[in-house]
């Protein structure tokens, strides 16, 4: 024999409203009795293909970009770790004929990075992001060639080291206001 309990939450006020709250805050991720909520980053997702879930590993391929803070990630595959629902870090490979990368809009210093490479990694908790494989990077007025780099997000120095060649380095020359002579 077999029991069924039901109840209507429209029996009771209290109840319905108790059941409402505690469906919004489900819905909303908002704090109750007295819990706190820290501020998160937002993060972007676009790309052809998405699967999993954001309270594990989530996978996109085919033309992904991730944008957070003022940094827009690129890559044909992405594999993303999250821990309740806060992004941790990601793992991104690229192709010869699409390779990964990153571009960071200027925000402390007058440097647009634009970088590429066959693969890049980023760590949330460091504000890091290593590059590895065919380097490449632009910024202000350096050209940099590496094997692998390591850019930290926040002070955005750039540590690059060469493993199968040299890091090479070019400074362009920085245009100077032209001179004026009165005649």
């Amino acid at each position: 024999m077999v029991k069924v309990f039901s109840f209507s939450p429209c029996e009771c006020p209290i109840k319905r409203h108790l059941i409402t709250l505690a469906c919004i805050n489900l819905f909303l991720g908002l704090p109750i009795n007295g819990q706190s909520i820290e501020a998160v980053d937002e993060v972007s997702l676009k790309a052809d293909k998405i699967s999993g879930n954001r309270s594990g590993t989530m996978s996109a391929e085919g033309d992904v970009q991730i944008t957070y803070k003022e940094h827009i990630f690129y890559a044909n595959f992405v594999t993303l770790e999250w821990i309740d629902g806060e992004l941790q870090g990601f793992r991104a490979r690229g192709s010869d004929t699409d390779p990964v990368g990153f571009e960071t809009q200027p925000s402390k210093t007058d440097a647009h990075v634009v970088t590429r490479a066959d693969n890049m990694e980023f760590k949330r908790a460091d504000q890091k992001v290593v590059l590895k494989g065919n380097v490449e990077i632009e910024r202000a007025m350096e050209f940099i060639h590496a094997d692998r780099m390591e850019y930290d997000l926040n002070s955005e120095v750039i540590e690059a080291t060469g493993i199968d060649r040299q890091v090479e380095i070019v400074f362009e020359p920085r245009l100077s206001d032209p001179v004026t002579h009165d005649n």
